[in-house]
Parts: structure tokens; sequence; C-alpha cells
């Protein structure tokens, strides 16, 4: 059995089968982690780039480059009760096609609002949040955006934004 986080379950995102168990605070990174592992073990049997998929670049439109962020992100203060609209992109190196979808996690940050945000995906790499009244300055709420590229493996990417409430 895996262990327990130490904090209640704050889970918004579904697994595939559209439930939310206890444990996917984890269990919702392992596709991607073997699909990135086979994709690995691909790029060694051969020499030639377009022979292996390899993974997309997300990016988050007006957030820091790589070079100024090695995690990439967007750190962005905001008030309760504001609606704040983001956007991401995403580029893949072997032309596949990207689907972007964002959610939010949770169980992230040091110190995560209680209270889980609206969140309207508009499946183009736009999203809006509406950050709950019920927010209290310095809590975080945390958002990713994920990519997924069509190829074989398909590869996943994430950026993160962090909603910092003044």
């Amino acid at each position: 059995e895996l262990p327990q986080p130490a904090w209640p379950p704050l889970v918004v995102d579904h697994d595939a089968e559209g439930e939310a168990p206890a444990e996917y605070h984890a269990t919702r990174w392992w596709r991607a982690a073997q699909h990135d592992f086979a994709s690995r073990l691909a790029w060694s049997l051969t020499s030639r780039f377009e022979d292996a998929n390899h993974p997309p670049v997300v990016s988050v439109v007006g957030g820091p480059s790589r070079e100024q962020c090695p995690e990439g992100g967007l750190r962005r203060a905001v008030q309760a009760g504001e609606r704040v609209r983001l956007q991401a992109e995403a580029a893949d190196p072997d032309g596949d096609a990207v689907a972007l979808r964002w959610w939010a996690y949770p169980e992230a940050g040091p110190r995560p609002c209680p209270v889980a945000p609206e969140l309207d995906d508009d499946g183009q790499g736009g999203a809006v949040v509406s950050v709950p009244q019920e927010a209290e300055p310095g809590q975080e709420i945390h958002l990713v955006v994920e990519g997924t590229d069509d190829g074989v493996p398909a590869l996943t990417r994430y950026q993160r934004v962090v909603l910092v409430v003044g």
C-alpha cells in the first residue's frame, strides 16, 4: 500500500476511469514516465533522429524562458475572487500534434488553498481560473498545463503556474 499524504486529499483531477483515488497524487505521473522511458529506449536503437519520437516543448505564454528560470513555469500575484486568463503553447520537434490540457495541482506547494479553483480549459491551450473567494493571503494555487504529442509512444511535458493570493 502506498503511504498516504499528511494533508487531506484535495484531488481535483481524475484518472482515466473518472475516479479520484487517494493515491492519484503519485499515480497520475506513471503513464507519462513509462512512455518517456520507452522513448529513451527507442532512441538507443537508432542513430537517426527521425526514427524515434521526441517530447514536445510546452510553454506558458508570458512566462519566463528556460534560460531565466530552469524549472520553467510562472508565479503570479492574484486576489481572492479574481478571474485569471492563462495561455500555453506547444511545439513538437517531430511535427506531431500536441494536445494541451490544464489541471489544478492542489497538493503542491507549502501553503495550498484548501478550496479548489474553478478551471475552464478551452482545449486549445487557454484556460480561465477563478480564484476562490475563500482564498487567503499567502495561499497558493498550483496549475499545470500538460502537453501530450500524438507520436508513438505519446510523450508528455508539463509547465506549472503558481497563483499566489495577495
